[in-house]
C-alpha cells in the first residue's frame, strides 16, 4: 500500500511540474507603453473610455456635481 501512495504522489507531482510550459521561463507579457497611443488609436481610445469612467464612477460617489 506504501508503494502505491508513492507511485501516486510521484505521477501527481511529475504531472503537475510537466504540463506547465512556463513554469520557470514566464511568456512575455503584452504591455503597452504611452508611445503606442500615437501609432494605434484604438488604443489610446481605450485608455481615454477607461479614464472617464474611472471619473465618473468618482464623482457619483462622491456626490459631485
Amino acid at each position: 500500500m506504501k508503494n502505491i501512495s508513492k507511485l501516486i504522489l510521484l505521477s501527481a507531482v511529475t504531472v503537475s511540474l510537466a504540463s506547465c510550459d512556463d513554469l520557470f521561463d514566464p511568456a512575455i507579457e503584452n504591455i503597452k507603453d504611452v508611445n503606442s497611443m500615437y501609432n494605434e488609436p484604438t488604443y489610446a481610445d481605450g485608455i481615454l473610455s477607461f479614464l472617464f469612467s474611472v471619473l465618473k464612477t468618482f464623482f457619483v460617489r462622491h456626490n459631485c456635481n
